[in-house]
């Protein structure tokens, strides 16, 4: 919230807020910025200190531009297409902004709280069907089930025969899991921390591109990246900040190839313009984490900083909107 209006979004649940209070507004331009938890999530809070958000908000709007955020835990490229699609027929846009970190494109399918975009709304079906990924998206052919993808076959069996007998269970015991809440969104924290304990995975463990999950996210990147064209909707896409002063958690050949894949892609796109951000937050503002596991102890954390970290982000983003 920014003078008691609401700029940042999740989801069809919250949405209508954002509209509202976009409604309101007296600024020339609208701007949409989408990402994951990096966005909204400050490591070492102290109360009254300020997200990247509404830094960014109290900068674009001496220039009569109109910001909203939309963010999550572990988004990924899919929903955001899915979110852009939705909103640029809502509301006119002028630009759209979106963090790009390669965790993400190991994420897969449109969880259900997304998915009601297209359900609800037949211009959103309409303006990504003749995509081939618009169409799996549209048929929710793509499994979203709230866990990381496993790339080790052993893993993913046992993953298999883990899931149907949760979800067996707790639809039996518990409304929680049926209602896809805020609640439901912490039971899978503590499921992945249950997973990661089984697995010995923290954020330090090296994560592998997954191929065919990597490839539908980069086509729904491309299929935004038609859609703004089309709208005349200037994209700023932007690797993320990443923690650089330690060893990144991310096989170097996979990691440089989904920066060049963005990059090249964005080069066919007379409205794109591509930023590598992911080196501008010094590594004494990222601070840690608590655990990703069922320990105690505090983490490395290479998605999230501290307070000055959103304040370095929200001023790159601000030079590259005014560029």
């Amino acid at each position: 919230m920014v003078d008691n209006r609401k700029i940042h979004c999740k989801d069809s649940r919250d949405i209508k807020e954002c509209f509202e209070r976009n409604s309101d507004s007296k600024m020339k331009f609208n701007a949409l910025w989408l990402g994951n938890s990096q966005i909204h999530a400050i490591n070492q809070y102290q109360k009254g200190q300020a997200g990247s958000p509404s830094m960014l908000f109290n900068l674009l709007k001496k220039d009569s531009i109109d910001l909203f955020t939309m963010s999550f835990g572990n988004a990924n490229i899919q929903e955001h297409a899915v979110q852009f699609a939705y909103i640029s027929d809502k509301i006119k846009l002028k630009y759209v902004v979106i963090g790009l970190v390669f965790d993400d494109t190991r994420e897969d399918g449109v969880r259900e709280d997304v998915f009601k975009f297209i359900q609800n709304n037949p211009n959103t079906r309409k303006k990504i069907e003749s995509f081939t990924i618009g169409e799996k998206l549209i048929s929710n052919e793509i499994n979203s089930n709230g866990f990381e993808n496993i790339e080790n076959e052993s893993d993913k069996n046992l993953q298999k025969k883990l899931e149907p007998i949760l979800d067996n269970y707790l639809s039996s015991v518990s409304y929680v899991w049926s209602l896809r809440s805020e609640i439901a969104y912490h039971f899978f924290v503590n499921l992945r921390s249950i997973r990661n304990f089984v697995f010995n995975i923290s954020p330090s463990t090296t994560r592998k591109i997954i191929p065919d999950t990597y490839g539908r996210n980069l086509e729904s990147l491309e299929m935004m990246m038609q859609l703004a064209s089309e709208n005349d909707i200037i994209m700023l896409p932007y690797i993320a900040p990443i923690r650089s002063d330690i060893k990144i958690p991310y096989i170097g050949s996979e990691y440089s190839k989904f920066k060049t894949d963005v990059e090249e892609m964005s080069k066919k796109y007379d409205n794109v313009q591509f930023a590598n951000l992911e080196n501008i937050v010094d590594g004494t503002f990222w601070g840690f984490k608590n655990s990703t596991t069922l320990s105690e102890e505090l983490e490395l954390d290479f998605m999230h900083f501290t307070s000055k970290g959103h304040e370095i982000l929200a001023d790159s983003l601000y030079k590259l909107i005014n560029k």
